[in-house]
């Protein structure tokens, strides 16, 4: 029965556009994982009886908030959808389920990689939406979406599935193959950025799965210092030397640009506000980019999470990346598969606003639940279930 809940969540998460047709998106997510978590708390987790009242509430104020308060967007990912992922992040890592839903994630991820691909090579929508194909299409080359929010959104969702096939003992060839499978992908997405980060994870994943979990694990420092670099540089690069100015000959090349462009926006979005504007619509006609032809609005389309958590905020939404980010890193060795997962995900964070969809921000969530979980057990005695069962297994898909 978990299984099954696992495999609708799976499937929730990837194919929005089909759902909606059906029930709001939001919902449709919320209640697969409140199903999924009252299965959890009521049969397998090691939980104190309060689990009994805690839960069932729980399912109760997700939906009436979802169905019945009239919240804004924003509000039902962050007060509603989100925290619920990260309790059943946290409950599957209890529980016993972790690798159980790495497993099945990396299959729904083969399915959906191949209808990407067979819909960019066809050139319409695999759903028969080709409108919805052509909007995303227009500017640039075909991009499949298949039933995901976004050709992007799709890509990062494969991006992490490459990550999961290091979670599993593979042979050399299936690895290859998997891989090979879902960069084909990625790259019927168009999505240059994930495409450059699924490269590089496919080829470690393939030639030393081992070593780079174990690097992983074992090199928290160096990771640390260079994710410190790394905000640094792009500090400095917002402050001194990117601009407002997204140039560029061709729409790949102006899309290319627009992400420093937004960056070059974060010191007066903190000078100007340093809360955020909150759960309030971002204001538009204020942060501007301008382009060849055209003139993109921030208030529009935020292409970073980073950007977004600021705007959203201000330095709180800052400390609340870095933080996501470092715990994803400090994820212990047993589930180093899933800390990396969360890496790439928040790497991919840095071209991509995660949380600005339901889909995408409640995986991110639930693994960082996951992590939180294995992170609070680490210095204590190990719960005997998680124990047996949040081990990399051998087999086959």
């Amino acid at each position: 029965m978990v299984n099954a809940c696992i495999y609708v969540l799976c499937l929730v998460l990837y194919i929005p556009a089909l759902v909606v047709n059906f029930m709001p998106v939001g919902l449709s997510v919320v209640s697969s994982m409140c199903v999924l978590l009252g299965l959890l708390a009521l049969h397998r987790s090691p939980m104190a009886s309060w689990k009994y009242v805690a839960v069932p509430f729980l399912a109760a104020w997700a939906l009436l908030s979802t169905l019945g308060l009239g919240l804004t967007s924003s509000e039902l990912r962050y007060l509603v959808l989100f925290p619920v992922a990260v309790l059943l992040g946290y409950l599957l890592y209890i529980s016993g389920y972790t690798f159980r839903l790495v497993r099945i994630f990396l299959r729904v991820s083969l399915v959906m990689a191949i209808l990407a691909t067979f819909e960019w090579s066809s050139r319409r929508s695999i759903i028969g939406d080709d409108s919805r194909f052509e909007f995303f299409s227009r500017m640039r080359t075909f991009r499949a979406a298949v039933a995901s929010d976004h050709p992007l959104v799709l890509a990062m969702f494969l991006v992490a599935g490459i990550c999961a096939v290091c979670a599993l003992e593979f042979s050399f060839r299936k690895r290859a193959v998997l891989v090979t499978l879902l960069l084909m992908g990625v790259w019927s997405t168009d999505g240059r950025f994930p495409l450059a980060l699924g490269v590089i994870l496919g080829l470690a994943v393939v030639f030393g799965p081992r070593r780079l979990l174990e690097t992983f694990s074992a090199r928290k420092r160096w990771l640390m210092a260079g994710s410190v670099v790394l905000w640094l540089v792009i500090a400095h690069l917002s402050v001194y030397r990117w601009t407002n100015s997204a140039f560029g000959g061709t729409a790949a090349e102006s899309s290319a640009a627009y992400r420093p462009a937004i960056y070059s926006f974060i010191p007066d979005i903190i000078k100007s506000n340093p809360l955020g504007v909150g759960f309030d619509d971002i204001p538009r006609g204020v942060w501007l980019v301008r382009g060849r032809s055209v003139i993109y609005d921030l208030g529009n389309t935020v292409d970073s999470e980073l950007v977004l958590l600021a705007l959203r905020f201000g330095v709180v939404g800052l400390v609340a990346f870095a933080a996501i980010w470092i715990i994803f890193i400090m994820c212990p060795r047993q589930i180093a598969p899933i800390g990396l997962m969360g890496s790439a995900l928040m790497v991919g964070g840095l071209t991509t606003a995660l949380s600005a969809w339901n889909t995408l921000g409640s995986f991110l969530f639930i693994l960082l639940g996951i992590s939180l979980g294995s992170i609070r057990r680490r210095g204590k005695q190990k719960d005997e279930i998680a124990e047996r069962a949040n081990v990399v297994q051998a087999g086959a898909l």
